[in-house]
């Protein structure tokens, strides 16, 4: 043993990294046991961390034929900065084609129309008090919504909800477009993500997703084709109901819910649901779920 770990490894603790791939009864645990350790650690490094990364969505038929839309919402529970100086992105939203170049026809408006068009498109109901303030910054690529420096710790945290539709994405396969994928992207060190994604039953092909986990560094933080990683939490099929389905550790979720249903002028009950519930996810990495696209 001793001269398999000095051949192959070095340490103990190496070696068991590498084979805890073997252990299919122990995988889930001991992902979780080191995702722990990347949190703890990469709070301390990044200077931010949150109880819990929120991102829900459902896709939903279009304005025009031949086309659907894309409804969100995403934001954190108990953000909490730990150094005075850090800023913090909230939300980022971009469209791209397969290869990862930029998709110009579909564009990303508020979920909310009751709101000013020039402010942030945050859910207010659903954010803390006072109101976070955000600086919105716009590139020919994305818009990203970022949180300026401010108080650290428990009386500097905050909540903050976004609300966001995507417009005339493609329903029908084209050169640039054979499968549709819709990333969960895991934001800020945190205790828990949990990803709820609801396709309307008038769009059959968006159901039973393929769902991986890929990184989102660098060149990748724009296309699903970064290094696919290890998965192993459960896909819950949440099916088709019209309750929605509890998360007790996200507070007043089912009231997020029902107004998420209301903004989209949807039933909830014309949806079938899927949940990815992620204790202490990577950070930073993208959870991706996607669908081949129809046959013209």
């Amino acid at each position: 043993y001793d001269e398999l770990i000095r051949t192959h490894t070095g340490d103990r603790a190496t070696l068991e990294m590498m084979g805890s791939e073997l252990d299919e009864a122990r995988r889930q645990q001991r992902d979780e046991q080191h995702r722990k350790l990347l949190f703890q650690g990469a709070s301390y490094v990044w200077g931010a961390q949150a109880r819990a990364i929120v991102k829900m969505a459902a896709v939903i038929p279009g304005d025009k034929p031949g086309y659907m839309n894309f409804a969100t919402i995403s934001g954190f529970v108990d953000f909490r900065r730990l150094r005075p100086d850090v800023t913090w992105t909230m939300a980022k939203r971009d469209s791209s084609n397969d290869d990862g170049s930029e998709m110009p026809s579909a564009r990303w408006y508020p979920l909310d129309q009751s709101g000013p068009t020039d402010a942030p498109p945050l859910l207010t109901e659903f954010c803390s008090q006072p109101i976070p303030e955000l600086q919105r910054i716009e590139t020919t690529r994305e818009i990203r919504y970022v949180l300026p420096a401010g108080e650290i710790g428990n009386t500097g945290a905050l909540t903050c909800l976004i609300g966001m539709v995507q417009k005339d994405l493609p329903m029908f396969r084209t050169p640039e477009n054979s499968y549709g994928t819709h990333s969960a992207r895991c934001e800020v060190p945190a205790e828990l993500m949990n990803v709820d994604m609801f396709c309307h039953q008038s769009l059959p092909f968006t159901h039973q997703p393929e769902v991986t986990l890929h990184s989102n560094v660098g060149e990748y933080a724009y296309s699903k084709d970064g290094q696919e990683l290890p998965f192993n939490e459960r896909v819950k099929d949440l099916g088709v109901s019209s309750v929605p389905p509890p998360a007790p550790e996200i507070p007043r979720y089912r009231q997020l819910m029902e107004s998420f249903f209301e903004m989209i002028g949807y039933p909830i009950g014309e949806f079938h649901g899927y949940r990815v519930k992620i204790p202490y996810p990577a950070y930073p990495t993208a959870l991706v779920m996607g669908y081949p696209l129809l046959e013209p």
